[in-house]
């Protein structure tokens, strides 16, 4: 749904060609098949609990995280520069955060 709805709007003749699509098209396939096999992997194992935080603290975090972004990109800071660090930062850190939680749950999916 998300390219349908934002490629409404996109020009056609702007699109790339194949060539440098095939590098996301790699991480698409990449990704669906690491769902498969971690899917097939958890077919037999039974749910441990883990120590994961609760779900009311992931969202407020990500509120947070969302609602400081949009601010800052928005705001007429006196130092002008900041805005734009600030966000960087803010990028920077669910970077890693999504980096992190991909390439640990890679090595799960492709464990033994």
């Amino acid at each position: 749904m998300y390219y349908i709805v934002l490629g409404l709007g996109i020009n056609r003749g702007a699109i790339p060609g194949l060539g440098p699509q095939a590098f996301f098209w790699f991480l698409y396939a990449l990704t669906g098949f690491l769902l498969y096999r971690a899917l097939k992997k958890s077919r037999g194992l039974e749910v441990e609990r883990t120590a994961a935080p609760p779900l009311r603290k992931l969202v407020v975090l990500s509120a947070v995280w969302i609602i400081s972004g949009v601010a800052f990109s928005t705001l007429e800071l006196f130092i002008y520069e900041l805005k734009y660090l600030i966000i960087t930062l803010l990028c920077l850190f669910g970077s890693v955060i999504g980096l992190m939680g991909f390439f640990r749950s890679s090595r799960w999916a492709l464990a033994g």
